[in-house]
């Protein structure tokens, strides 16, 4: 039986005992045999396609999956798979982290972490972006003149696959949070892109 993970939230860093002194091999030995304690909620499907979903709080080891992916980063992030082991009742749900490990799933939380980061990172600069050109006008016109002269073929380029539609919308974003665009006028460019939806009727 498998579950995805619709949420997680960690709640301690590190799994070994605290002296009061901390050194270099403390931080090696914690990072290799400690972990953490996560808050997951899982949404579970059953074997006869029955569907339920479960909070519990779970121990990740550091170390899952051996030495050499102790040093691979990783997190459960939401939409990550993982094998589980449910009691008749439903009331205990449990993780199967060796399957986990064993399938692939180390591998597969990396690259759902790396795509969340990227996203993340692309609505940062986007903020950034927009908060620079509302405080130079100047900088805000120039970079209208070339939208307007080079986004329609960037979205062109958005639907070919050649250019990634999530570095687009931010850019288009950042454009109109700094006043360089209109809503309007983003809108019609993230349409023409095909990230957003075309014109009822159009």
């Amino acid at each position: 039986m498998h579950a995805v993970v619709a949420s997680a939230s960690r709640l301690a860093v590190g799994g070994g005992p605290d002296d009061g002194e901390v050194t270099l091999f403390d931080d090696v030995t914690d990072h290799l045999f400690g972990g953490d304690d996560w808050d997951l909620v899982l949404d579970i499907t059953g074997p006869n396609g029955e569907s339920f979903r479960h909070a519990g709080r779970y121990r990740v080891a550091n170390r899952l999956g051996g030495l050499r992916r102790a040093m691979k980063r990783w997190q459960p992030v939401p939409g990550l798979v993982v094998p589980v082991l449910v009691s008749p009742d439903r009331s205990a749900v449990d993780i199967d982290w060796a399957s986990f490990a064993k399938g692939g799933g180390i591998e597969q939380a990396a690259r759902l972490g790396a795509a969340v980061a990227t996203e993340r990172g692309a609505v940062q600069g986007a903020a950034a972006t927009g908060a620079m050109l509302a405080k130079h006008p100047k900088k805000a016109a120039k970079q209208r003149e070339l939208a307007l002269q080079h986004a329609p073929e960037m979205a062109v380029q958005v639907t070919t696959g050649v250019r990634p539609a999530r570095e687009f919308g931010a850019y288009v974003s950042g454009l109109v949070q700094g006043g360089a665009l209109s809503s309007e006028e983003g809108d019609d460019l993230l349409r023409l892109a095909g990230i957003l939806p075309p014109h009822p009727g159009g």
